[in-house]
């Protein structure tokens, strides 16, 4: 991703279905796709908002963020990364999804300021 960032790719849509895994060579090794919404040069592309509102960085989350006054930066995809491996961790057990009481399904339902102010919480509580 950082390689990737470096030169001009910007992937911007960093979510628990974008990350796999491959094995080679007897190493496992991460693997970020689904690039469709990437963005590859400098211009007003940096300011859209995309990707999924569970996994977008907090500060893109709010006012200016929502009406594309912040240019997207390494940083955002960064805490993406971080909102993707809490998703997995507090939803999946033991490789599976939870059938019942999967935390955060809210996140999927509600507004982007909601998702913001539950972010804001999630680590309070």
């Amino acid at each position: 991703h950082c390689a990737l960032w470096k030169n001009g790719a910007y992937h911007r849509d960093v979510s628990p279905s974008s990350l796999m895994y491959r094995i080679a060579d007897q190493e496992i090794m991460g693997v970020l796709n689904d690039f469709d919404l990437a963005s590859v040069e400098e211009g007003p592309s940096r300011t859209e908002r995309t990707g999924m509102v569970p996994f977008m960085e907090t500060d893109l989350l709010e006012d200016r963020g929502l009406e594309r006054e912040i240019k997207h930066v390494y940083e955002h995809d960064a805490e993406s990364f971080i909102w993707a491996l809490v998703w997995i961790t507090l939803r999946y057990d033991n490789g599976m999804l939870r059938t019942m009481d999967r935390p955060l399904d809210e996140w999927l339902i509600v507004d982007a300021m909601c998702v913001r102010g539950e972010k804001g919480c999630l680590f309070v509580k």
